[in-house]
């Protein structure tokens, strides 16, 4: 039941190794950091550097900032700048969306992932794959940037930038986008799909 606090953030965990000098700990067991009134992070083990404010997770991450759950096995945290990062995968869940990716970093003021490396975002509706992606908590908007494929029942999509509303089921497609089925193709400068 150890409890820690620097500034405005909270840390629990169930033992902690501190150096009270230079505000550096290692923590252990339940670790949970209480960011703020959305955001909380948990794992197993911490290795917090006081003096640039950074928090590094390992062993069974996870980041909750309202509906949305990110899962890793190492996650870097920021406090100055609010950025957590990975690099080692790292899964995120909101509602009915599920996105994979190897690489990204996630803004927890603006409520904005950026995945980069191998990203796959899957919803009842579409499988969709991309090298790069940005994805918007609040607004459940995808945007795309490189070569991305999106899988329906009925139909193959094909961009290299665009956007996504999973909500509403609405894309905009810019750079070489293609629309094929079983009955036709179609392709243009640009595209407004429903």
């Amino acid at each position: 039941n150890v409890i820690l606090r620097h500034e405005s953030t909270i840390f629990y965990c169930d033992s902690a190794h501190l150096n009270s000098r230079s505000r550096n700990f290692n923590a252990y067991g339940n670790v949970h950091i209480h960011v703020n009134d959305t955001v909380d992070v948990y794992g197993n083990r911490l290795v917090y550097a006081g003096e640039e404010k950074v928090a590094n997770l390992y062993e069974n991450v996870r980041l909750v900032d309202n509906n949305t759950v990110l899962t890793t096995e190492h996650l870097t945290f920021n406090r100055g700048s609010n950025i957590a990062f990975y690099n080692v995968g790292g899964k995120i869940v909101n509602e009915e969306n599920t996105l994979t990716s190897k690489r990204g970093h996630y803004h927890t003021n603006q409520k904005t992932f950026y995945f980069r490396k191998d990203v796959v975002l899957i919803n009842p509706d579409s499988e969709t794959y991309s090298d790069t992606l940005i994805y918007n908590t609040d607004t459940k908007t995808a945007y795309f940037r490189g070569p991305t494929i999106i899988r329906g029942e009925e139909s193959n999509i094909y961009c290299e930038d665009g956007w996504y509303d999973t909500e509403n089921d609405l894309s905009k497609l810019t750079k070489r986008p293609r629309i094929s089925s079983s009955e036709q193709i179609i392709s243009a400068d640009s595209l407004l799909y429903n």
